[in-house]
């Protein structure tokens, strides 16, 4: 099961499920992978900006599912977003992100020692 103060959600797809994890690692590797140097910048995009190309939430998709799925290929991650279906991927990833913030609300934190609230979207949540 994924852990949210981890940054982790779970998805059941094809009979498996799946974790999406955003640490540390996973947002560098983000970040170059969208070529974005700038780190206000980077958080902005992830933060807030649900509008996203298909190139983009692909990448962000692969990154974030490279902790339990070290294996996996861009072609998957892309195979991944077509079954989910772009607003489901989209959705999850957000939820993943959202909660990987370092600055989320002391409430979504304090909340999910005593159950998993629904995060809101933006690293100045409160």
């Amino acid at each position: 099961m994924g852990n949210p103060n981890l940054g982790e959600v779970d998805f059941e797809l094809g009979g498996k499920t799946h974790t999406l994890r955003y640490g540390v690692n996973e947002h560098i590797a983000v970040q170059a992978a969208l070529g974005i140097e700038d780190d206000a910048e980077y958080w902005d995009i992830v933060g807030t900006k649900l509008s996203i190309s298909l190139l983009a939430l692909r990448k962000i998709m692969l990154h974030g599912l490279r902790a339990s799925e070290p294996e996996i290929t861009e072609a998957a991650a892309g195979n991944y977003v077509t079954e989910l279906g772009t607003y489901e991927a989209v959705h999850l990833v957000s939820e993943a992100l959202v909660w990987s913030l370092p600055n989320r609300g002391k409430e979504a934190v304090a909340a999910s020692k005593g159950g998993k609230p629904r995060p809101s979207v933006g690293p100045t949540s409160t």
